[in-house]
């Protein structure tokens, strides 16, 4: 069943790289409880011909998805287009020069996006951790993953909440498949 946004996109015949973004509150408020703002830049892509990627339910025994095996390739073929799109107008282009909270979607995902992006395997650690302690808890894992950041930064007597890195970035998927990215500053601890 493809996400809402992916559904209406769809209907309205818009492209898929049509510009939206939804915050929850409860997000917004989590954001400045770990010490990081949302600097209003975003990219979102819908990717062509992918509604049947991702297959969600509600069933008794709760949220059950269903990956289909291409999703990881798909997201990483995607994931710099968008980050461009989001950093250009920053001027920043070195993804390990970025604090990273990415939807811990499952190894198979992270392992493609690291590679594709080289990113070094620290960049991944907030998220591959949450991922090993409570697994794939959909959307909401990006609050523990902002919770373990802030917690580690702050152990580790870093400058900011963002692992000491002032710019960071939130990668999230969805059902369509919907590909997220949203620009993060960090504030001083």
């Amino acid at each position: 069943m493809p996400g809402a946004d992916y559904q209406l996109t769809k209907l309205l015949e818009l492209r898929p790289s049509v510009k939206r973004l939804m915050i929850d509150g409860a997000v917004d408020c989590h954001l400045r409880e770990v010490g990081l703002t949302l600097h209003l830049r975003k990219a979102q892509t819908i990717l062509p011909d992918s509604d049947v990627t991702v297959d969600r339910h509600l069933r008794e025994v709760g949220l059950t998805f269903l990956l289909f095996k291409d999703v990881a390739g798909l997201i990483s073929k995607k994931i710099n287009k968008s980050l461009v799109e989001a950093f250009k107008p920053l001027g920043i282009s070195d993804w390990n020069s970025l604090f990273w909270i990415a939807h811990s979607g499952g190894p198979a995902i992270l392992d493609q996006v690291e590679r594709k992006l080289a990113l070094k395997p620290e960049k991944l650690k907030p998220t591959m951790h949450v991922l090993s302690e409570y697994g794939n808890m959909s959307s909401a894992c990006v609050l523990f993953i902002m919770d373990e950041m802030r917690k580690s930064s702050a152990k580790n007597e870093l400058k900011t909440s963002g692992q000491g890195l002032e710019w960071g970035v939130l990668f999230g998927f969805g059902p369509g498949l919907t590909v997220e990215t949203v620009v993060l500053h960090s504030v001083s601890t």
